[in-house]
């Protein structure tokens, strides 16, 4: 089992990071990756301490691995901590960079976003891409309970920005109590710091789409699972039981808007 378990892991490091750094070549690549649409505060604070970061850890590897090593273990003994302080810091972070960064956004996104604002206007849209009909209605639903006609369309895009920051956050803290519940908080952190790392200050917060809507039913269906999992009383399994396939309903729906979607 270990010697299986040994190739696997061999297997993905083969795999995977070849396809990671053909996919970091991409993003360089494309011309949505452009300077000039960030701040110069925020390019220059970037660069800074990316580079600090980078010589910290060429010039000191050994004692880099130590210090890493002691401040997984202190993470680990306070995670319940680590994870609200880090993520009360890294909301008020992504809203900072979603008031002084603007994106250009086109494709499917500024078409959904032009259907939730003018519905009118997104039915030749909706007619040849009906799966996204569903997302298009809950997010023109929350524009007339909290926006009007007459909200500016930077206003509108930046709350549906800050809507979908919101979605990811809820998704992360909703996965990691799963894993904590259902394996141990060893795993929990890990899992924790993986979406830390490549998912909470992902470009995906500028891009009101399915991509991050859709963890939301599938983290809270996750959730429901454990409980399923943990619950000794009958009524309670069944009641868990019923939220899992309801919150999949739209989980499934979602995932189709982004394989039907595609180019």
């Amino acid at each position: 089992m270990q010697k299986l378990f040994d190739g696997y892991h061999d297997f993905i490091k083969i795999l995977v990071f070849p396809l990671f750094f053909l996919t970091l070549f991409g993003a360089i690549r494309v011309q949505q990756f452009d300077f000039t649409l960030v701040s110069h505060w925020l390019f220059s604070i970037i660069i800074v301490l990316t580079t600090v970061i980078v010589v910290t850890m060429c010039f000191f590897r050994n004692k880099s691995k130590a210090l890493f090593s002691n401040v997984y273990k202190i993470l680990l003994k306070h995670i319940g901590i680590v994870v609200c302080t880090s993520m009360i810091m890294i909301v008020a972070l992504q809203v900072l960079i979603l008031l002084n960064t603007q994106t250009p956004i086109g494709w499917d996104v500024g078409d959904v976003m032009n259907a939730v604002i003018h519905p009118r206007s997104g039915i030749e849209y909706v007619s040849i891409n009906p799966n996204n009909l569903f997302l298009i209605s809950i997010y023109h639903s929350l524009y007339q309970l909290f926006l009007s006609q007459g909200t500016s369309l930077a206003t509108t895009w930046l709350f549906f920005q800050i809507l979908t920051a919101i979605e990811l956050d809820f998704s992360i803290i909703c996965i990691v109590l799963f894993t904590y519940k259902v394996f141990n908080r060893r795993v929990a952190l890990n899992a924790y710091l993986l979406f830390f790392f490549l998912f909470m200050l992902t470009p995906y917060i500028q891009t009101p789409y399915s991509d991050i809507a859709v963890l939301v039913p599938i983290s809270l269906a996750l959730l429901c699972f454990a409980g399923l999992e943990t619950a000794t009383h009958v009524y309670l399994k069944l009641l868990f039981a019923i939220l899992i396939g309801f919150l999949f309903v739209p989980s499934l729906q979602f995932k189709c808007n982004t394989l039907t979607t595609r180019p």
